[in-house]
């Protein structure tokens, strides 16, 4: 009875026998028809998988894969879906185009260049082996003999693709070794993943060495690295050893692939999929810093139900999508401020929190506080870093404002002084609970000096100015507003103001009440209807956010512009000309929903630049810029816990050199103040410093 060839215990004893001087060796041999001699049915009898035999082993083993790897995947669809939520198809066009942008190009990948450069070796060479893999599929025949072009364009793509991968694999275990990666997880799959993708590619070389040195008598060519480095420790065995080895190897390498596509659903690999593809394909159609409203908040609060996400049945298909995602890379979690104050929120470690639940289906359970500390909540100051660092699209921001959306519409675990703020909008119409009149006297002194109309219906204006409420009721923070109106009067500019002006419900929705803001939504939609202007002018980014990319969600658009487009706009164009520039060094501090949530980066800059002799940068800025802590209810509530993000940032800002910081936001303004006095600098908004260069002094 014929032994199975299959069993190669017996051919794995010859694969290092070296030559017997009475057999010729693989190298002797080549240019003497080698491929018949190391094929099955040549001169020499041998242990060795046949032909028929292995190709019965691939079906065995690759179909079975295959719907391994199917079945893993639905898995993850079934948790998205879970509850009878459906994936949407709308808008295939954009959806195509973001896959291509972010998932195909990489773009958010490179932003880390050297994380980035070491992730694209990887992803090249998995891309190009991938290629060859489909050739294989489709020409088998025509990847093992040199018959053609196609045998070529197969050899150059599992070179160059496995020098690729095996670089990036190499640099990704050198970079976690080094901990080049602050915060970066390290779990025994993190290791096994890259030395089983190594695995795959070191026996994929030594199968396309073996084929080249078995059909290639006149030479290898260059381009053929594997070929060209193995070849020579192939030429010295026997023929029956090298067909040995070659069997032994093929039946590895087939194992072994087939063992990583039945895994990938199961380990951090499945990021090529669900992150790759789906998060990408499935990534938020509107603007990340247009936050999605609650339907009929009104009725829910009369009905005494909750809004927000309490449990995780209560969040969206692309909440538990983001979740899935998550690929553990720390980009978020280094870029956090409340990480590097020693707070208790990682936007990463949160994601990774709400997955674990979710995969142990714990859909029904209260997620804060059995699941997410409160702190863990409270401590995001919504700053948008995590969002701009992911590089597979997830909005970290969107859940923590749904968790904050969840306590206060069960009114559990909201600090005082958030529900004092609720209190004070409900009471004042500000979240300060200042007196209202303050404000109106105010702005009738502004518009008794002539630096700006008060807004009638019928009229028509320039811009319809909205003070917002910090410099409403801070005296240190209307010097911003005054300086303005004094420069756009400067400029021939039409200004008006309403007095019956309140807050744009921007603090009740980053603190969770979204039915207080509904309303301020409603009464300022009213009155921005009655009024007629080109533009509405804002000094804060944080209503220049909620006025440009929230209210349109609520079906309100309004033209808004930030005083630092307008003050660059006038300063470029000639209407606002600088008698001198102000002989002091200042450093610009860039608020985060002026630059990351909003792109707005150079228009200060050429504000600042016009005023002052030197600008100095801080090593954070731009997008990188750390954030001062005021946002996300963070101006009005502190957890104290860890250091002062305010505090970081002028540690920074002092750094440079600089005797007076720049700010375009009243939070910022507010924040970086209390700090100043121990640093013994100044923090101006642009809007004062360029008044002072026009010589325009306070009436």
């Amino acid at each position: 009875m014929r032994r199975p060839q299959w069993l190669l215990l017996a051919a794995a004893a010859t694969v290092l026998q070296p030559a017997r001087a009475a057999a010729a060796t693989v190298g002797e041999m080549r240019g003497n028809c080698l491929a018949c001699h190391v094929t099955p049915g040549g001169p020499f009898r041998y242990p060795v998988i046949s032909g028929a035999d292995y190709d019965l082993l691939r079906v065995l083993l690759v179909v079975p894969g295959i719907a391994l790897f199917l079945y893993g995947l639905s898995r993850y669809i079934a948790r998205w879906t879970h509850g009878g939520q459906r994936l949407s198809l709308d808008a295939l066009a954009t959806r195509l185009r973001n896959f291509v942008v972010a998932g195909v190009l990489q773009a958010r990948v490179l932003r880390d260049k050297r994380g980035g450069a070491v992730h694209l070796l990887i992803y090249l060479g998995a891309v190009l082996l991938s290629a060859a893999g489909v050739i294989y599929i489709l020409d088998a025949p025509a990847t093992r003999y040199p018959s053609g072009d196609v045998f070529t364009v197969f050899r150059v793509l599992v070179n160059i693709g496995g020098i690729l991968l095996l670089a990036g694999i190499v640099a990704a275990g050198a970079r976690r070794a080094a901990g080049l990666t602050p915060g970066l997880p390290s779990r025994p799959e993190d290791k096994l993943v890259l030395l089983w993708l190594a695995a795959v590619v070191v026996t994929g070389a030594v199968l396309d060495a073996a084929t080249a040195t078995a059909h290639l008598p006149a030479g290898i060519p260059w381009w053929d690295v594997s070929g060209r480095l193995l070849s020579p420790l192939l030429e010295g065995l026997t023929p029956a050893g090298f067909l040995a080895l070659y069997s032994i190897v093929r039946v590895v390498h087939l194992v072994i692939s087939v063992l990583l596509l039945v895994t990938i659903p199961g380990t951090k690999l499945a990021h090529i999929i669900v992150s790759g593809f789906f998060n990408t394909f499935y990534a938020r159609l509107e603007h990340p810093a247009a936050f999605k409203p609650v339907p009929d908040v009104e009725k829910l609060v009369e009905e005494g139900k909750t809004f927000g996400v309490v449990t995780l049945m209560d969040t969206s298909w692309k909440q538990r999508m983001d979740y899935d995602a998550c690929t553990r890379c720390a980009r978020c979690h280094n870029a956090c401020p409340a990480v590097a104050t020693g707070r208790p929120l990682s936007p990463m470690n949160l994601v990774l929190k709400l997955r674990e639940a979710m995969r142990q289906g714990k859909w029904d359970e209260e997620l804060v506080p059995l699941i997410v500390e409160p702190d863990v909540v409270w401590s995001c100051v919504t700053c948008g870093a995590c969002v701009y660092n992911c590089p597979v699209l997830i909005h970290h921001v969107e859940t923590v404002l749904d968790l904050r959306r969840g306590l206060v519409s069960r009114g559990e675990h909201v600090p005082d002084e958030l529900l004092q703020v609720s209190y004070n909008l409900m009471r004042s119409g500000n979240p300060y609970g200042a007196n209202p009149l303050e404000k109106e006297e105010w702005l009738s002194s502004l518009i008794e000096q002539g630096l700006v109309e008060e807004a009638r219906e019928g009229e028509e204006y320039d811009y319809l100015l909205w003070v917002g409420c910090a410099a409403a009721y801070d005296p240190r923070l209307r010097g911003t507003v005054e300086a303005l109106l004094r420069v756009l009067k400067s400029a021939g500019l039409r200004v008006a103001v309403s007095l019956e002006q309140q807050c744009c419900g921007e603090p009740a929705r980053r603190i969770g009440d979204e039915l207080m803001f509904a309303e301020f939504v409603k009464q300022n939609t009213e009155l921005l209807s009655r009024l007629r202007f080109r533009q509405l002018l804002v000094t804060c980014p944080h209503g220049f956010n909620v006025f440009s990319r929230e209210y349109p969600r609520y079906g309100v658009k309004v033209d808004v512009v930030h005083h630092s487009v307008l003050l660059a706009r006038l300063v470029e164009e000639g209407r606002v000309k600088p008698k001198a520039r102000l002989k002091l060094k200042a450093t610009y501090h860039d608020p985060c929903y002026l630059g990351r949530w909003n792109g707005l980066y150079e228009e200060p800059r050429k504000v600042l630049s016009a005023a002052v002799e030197e600008v100095a940068e801080m090593p954070r800025n731009r997008w990188r810029s750390f954030c001062c802590g005021g946002g996300g209810g963070g101006v009005f509530y502190d957890i104290k816990i860890g250091k002062r993000p305010s505090r970081v940032r002028m540690e920074e800002a002092v750094s440079t050199g600089a005797r007076v910081v720049a700010v375009a936001c009243p939070f910022c303004n507010t924040m970086l103040s209390a700090e100043a006095p121990d640093y013994e600098v100044e923090v101006k908004d642009i809007a004062e410093l360029l008044a002072e260069s026009l010589g325009e002094k306070k009436s």
